[in-house]
């Protein structure tokens, strides 16, 4: 009996506002999806290089149209 003595239904339970219905899980996607892009970012730049550990990375040299070889770094 105690417990019904404070349950009522207020006006501000009854209507969710805009915030809670659609900003907030909106801005939470979008935050996600940011979060997982600079994830993606810095495991492809600093883990996943293809390179061994302790190798350093190859050399980038083309050929120019009269023949001379070119450092394309």
């Amino acid at each position: 009996m105690l417990n019904k003595l404070n349950h009522r239904r207020l006006p501000v339970h009854i209507n969710s506002s805009l915030f809670d219905r659609w900003l907030l899980p909106v801005a939470l996607v979008i935050l996600a999806i940011l979060a997982a892009g600079v994830i993606n970012i810095l495991l492809t730049n600093f883990v996943f290089t293809g390179l061994s550990t302790g190798a350093s990375a190859p050399l980038f040299t083309g050929e120019t149209l009269d023949g001379q070889q070119i450092d394309l770094a």
